[in-house]
């Protein structure tokens, strides 16, 4: 994390911000629209867990061979 300029974004930094989102849409319509909630959060955990296969196979994080710790 040292010497990594804050303002850059990587491809994982980009999904795990993604992913609360359709989350959190999905409780707005609960509340506003009166959806089912578990309608509601099955219907938002599909791009959730599509934004998670996205990264994990499709664009997996690679190391740089150091260890950030």
């Amino acid at each position: 994390m040292l010497g990594r300029d804050l303002g850059s974004l990587s491809t994982p930094d980009l999904v795990l911000s993604f992913i609360p989102g359709p989350l959190l849409l999905a409780l707005l319509a609960v509340g506003v629209l009166g959806v089912p909630m578990h309608l509601a959060l099955a219907v938002g955990s599909l791009p959730a867990a599509a934004a998670v296969g996205y990264a994990l196979f499709l664009r997996p994080p690679v190391g740089n061979g150091r260890s950030e710790t």
